[in-house]
């Protein structure tokens, strides 16, 4: 999946609880991605890790403010499906 305004859902690799929550990112035309995969996304000044959780069409982020994954970290999912589904119940 990806590309033509297909949005991701992304947990970022940050230990603090105020930001313990997803983030939407827009999948750049012709990038590929797939749940549990790992992506470098702009976080703020910086650039972060992150795992794709999930894919949505819409978000309550303005357009205006959507950022784009900057790029995947490997061709393949690094978190298997079942382990994201075992870690999301936790």
């Amino acid at each position: 999946m990806g590309g033509d305004g297909v949005l991701v859902q992304v947990i970022v690799d940050i230990v603090n609880p105020q930001v313990a929550h997803t983030f939407t990112y827009r999948v750049p035309q012709g990038m590929s991605l797939t749940i549990g995969q790992r992506v470098e996304v702009p976080f703020g000044p910086r650039r972060k890790e992150g795992v794709v959780i999930g894919f949505a069409d819409t978000c309550d982020v303005p357009e205006n403010k959507l950022r784009d994954v900057i790029a995947p970290l490997e061709d393949y999912a690094a978190i298997l499906p079942a382990l994201l589904t075992l870690a999301q119940h936790m």
